[in-house]
């Protein structure tokens, strides 16, 4: 009885933790997806200049990253190591995405300036979330098949992100425009609207988890520069973490690309409404989502390693072939997107939780 109590409640923990990946989920979505397509078509920004925005923002975003994860290492708040990040983190990530669909009266030169600022803020306070809680489910989770089980109802919550940020945008702003908003109004107002639940979900998670300290926890130094290169200079001697690394930018960059341009694919090479593109999204969101419990099953079958050198490299030798076949029917689409929605699947439900394994080896090593 105990026992069944005991294995309900770090159930419970671990929904609660993966509540705020749907908040994270939908921000990371709807920026990458329709910012860099709001600017060009919307706020009237050169496609350059815009790109150059984006790109400047996902570096400001990288190069925070490391910061925050040695902040909170270190952190000795009386709320914990994690949790104030997060609570802290969610009202300035609402605020700075608001500000970067909000389409000013101002001329040029100035927008973009503003729009980079906003694109900056709103990465470093993503980082400042981001970290801290992708940390925290190491700590959360027991064993090594717990760790699969976290990232498991965290994916099922960030495919729901993934349908509000991606599916529900297109439709929603069509019937804000059908209603008499004007285009810029209704993209502010659907902005301030996922901001408000996904902040809302961040809040929720760092509120409803009492933070207990890691096991094995020994007292660290104060954060500085120096001791946050030593901890990298350490981590980065191990084989495994090195790889994983390299695995990790390589698919990130093809992300990022697909994710970019297919708005601009569905709306003008397609001719897609955007009632035809939500259902599209609804569809390969859902996709993931069924996807993610036979994901679990067979990567505790085969292990994690296995499972992700079959899916990334599968799917990245088919779409590697679709650049030579094309892309100039729907069946086509659907198949390319397939692919990609099995590739994603795979990356964020299960290189998080190799990441969490490597922290063993990190102990036992160092």
């Amino acid at each position: 009885m105990w026992y069944d109590m005991l294995y309900l409640m770090k159930r419970t923990m671990l929904m609660k933790y993966a509540v705020a990946s749907g908040g994270d989920s939908a921000m990371y979505s709807y920026v990458n997806t329709f910012w860099l397509f709001y600017m060009t078509t919307v706020a009237g920004i050169p496609p350059a200049a815009a790109g150059a925005v984006t790109a400047i923002g996902v570096v400001t975003h990288a190069a925070a990253a490391p910061f925050f994860a040695g902040w909170s290492d270190r952190s000795r708040h009386r709320l914990g190591r994690r949790r104030p990040f997060l609570l802290f983190s969610a009202l300035p990530l609402g605020f700075f995405l608001c500000c970067m669909f909000a389409k000013l009266p101002l001329a040029e030169p100035y927008r973009l300036i503003a729009l980079l600022l906003f694109g900056i803020g709103f990465w470093i306070a993503f980082a400042a979330f981001f970290i801290p809680h992708l940390a925290w489910g190491a700590e959360i989770a027991a064993d090594y098949h717990e760790r699969t089980a976290i990232r498991t109802f965290s994916f099922v919550m960030y495919g729901a992100g993934v349908l509000i940020g991606n599916a529900l945008p297109t439709v929603v702003l069509d019937k804000f425009t059908a209603e008499g908003l004007g285009e810029t109004a209704a993209w502010l107002l659907f902005t301030v609207i996922l901001a408000f639940f996904s902040t809302g979900s961040i809040l929720f998670t760092g509120a409803s988890i009492r933070e207990q300290p890691a096991r094995g926890d020994r007292p660290l130094e104060k954060f500085s520069l120096k001791s946050l290169a030593a901890d990298y200079w350490q981590v980065m001697k191990l084989r495994p973490l090195r790889l994983l690394t390299c695995a990790v930018a390589a698919f990130l960059i093809a992300n990022t690309v697909i994710v970019a341009d297919r708005m601009y694919v569905f709306t003008f090479k397609m001719g897609y409404s955007g009632t035809s593109i939500s259902l599209i999204m609804i569809f390969f969101g859902l996709l993931g989502i069924a996807l993610s419990a036979p994901m679990m099953k067979l990567a505790k079958r085969f292990d994690k390693r296995t499972m992700l050198v079959a899916c990334l490299g599968v799917s990245g030798c088919l779409i590697f072939a679709m650049r030579f076949v094309g892309i100039s029917s729907l069946p086509a689409l659907l198949f390319f997107m397939c692919v990609f929605v099995t590739a994603s699947t795979a990356y964020w439900q299960l290189i998080p939780a190799a990441f969490y394994d490597i922290c063993e080896v990190d102990e036992y090593e160092n």
